[in-house]
């Protein structure tokens, strides 16, 4: 295996390497029933530029012709967090080195409805939102507003249209993990949530902008489904982007082009949970860092569909929820480490 490095210029910091591995082309690698794995080209959007890339996929079988992606992310070391004069930072994005010191894979898209759907037919798993009695968020077509918790919302009725192929929205952390929990035990395979420093460092995938697209919010629509001019149309009072993606809510995954690691949807669409409790990183390890110390709430990331473009977008902005809390653009991704 190469590798292929990408040189990110830094602020007050030494020069840092990332190590992306790269694989030539080969036929898919045939393997048992419960998984597959395959290496693929594609074409990706990143720091301004088209450009073409490699990914080897891992392929999980959740039953019922219903499959997920997982794309190889080979370890490596980053800055994590963002440069004091960068626009809109917040005080809690911190510069700072990270190594990951593993390989792991990370889902290529959010997990889907139709792949949550898999997992509460087969184990009649309730949500939260289901089961504590105060629903969720969700939008009123007859009103034409966004309500707060509602019993009549939930993950399947957001109040927008959905399909199977769309993001699953109205989770709780709790309810990522219960799924993380199920695809473990079918998968054979350490399934969990992942790290905030594995999610900023796959988001990244090299890239020390802004935004993994690039410096511009406009360049936001190239790689995912963030408030834009078509969602303006709608919510006039919304700070969205000038240029227009084509929705107003979630759109279906993989819509847009992938970063140089081939991940779709790392920025906008929705909110994805991570593992870790928030806190500041100046007490985490350089390496392999997550946090497990039990505070008020989880990390999520990649900020989604709703208003406030570009302030919610950037790859550093950390934002958070209490275990429990679910939204109409609060979804997940999931990921496990390479054996």
């Amino acid at each position: 295996m190469k590798t292929t490095s990408f040189l990110i210029p830094t602020v007050g910091l030494a020069s840092v390497v990332i190590g992306l591995a790269t694989w030539p082309l080969a036929e898919p690698v045939l393997s048992t029933s419960t998984h597959d794995e395959r290496k693929e080209t594609f074409k990706y959007y990143q720091d301004g530029k088209t450009g073409r890339g490699q990914r080897r996929v891992l392929v999980l079988d959740l039953g019922g012709g219903v499959k997920m992606e997982f794309v190889r992310i080979p370890a490596g070391t980053f800055l994590m967090g963002s440069p004091e004069s960068e626009k809109d930072r917040r005080s809690d994005e911190s510069q700072h080195t990270v190594e990951l010191t593993h390989d792991f894979y990370l889902g290529k898209y959010e997990v889907t409805r139709g792949q949550f759907r898999a997992f509460v037919n087969q184990t009649d798993y309730r949500t939260e939102p289901e089961t504590d009695g105060t629903g969720a968020w969700g939008y009123d077509e007859e009103t034409k507003k966004i309500e707060g918790r509602k019993p009549k919302y939930s993950w399947s009725s957001p109040g927008f249209a959905q399909t199977d192929e769309h993001p699953v929205v109205n989770v709780t952390w709790n309810d990522a993990n219960a799924f993380c929990r199920w695809l473990a035990q079918r998968s054979k395979r350490p399934i969990r949530l992942p790290t905030e420093a594995e999610w900023e460092y796959a988001a990244r995938a090299g890239s020390a902008k802004r935004f993994y697209s690039g410096e511009s919010p406009e360049t936001l629509v190239k790689v995912g489904n963030v408030a834009d001019g078509t969602a303006k149309k709608k919510f006039p009072d919304w700070q969205t982007t000038i240029a227009e993606d084509g929705y107003v809510f979630t759109a279906p995954v993989g819509q847009f082009l992938p970063n140089r690691l081939g991940l779709y949807d790392m920025l906008g669409n929705v909110w994805e949970w991570c593992q870790d409790w928030l806190g500041p990183y100046e007490d985490l390890s350089a390496k392999d860092p997550v946090r497990n110390e039990e505070n008020r709430v989880r990390v999520m990331r990649g900020g989604g569909w709703g208003k406030r473009v570009p302030q919610i977008s950037s790859s550093a902005l950390r934002f958070s929820g209490a275990p429990p809390s679910r939204d109409m653009d609060v979804g997940f991704r999931v990921a496990f480490r390479a054996d």
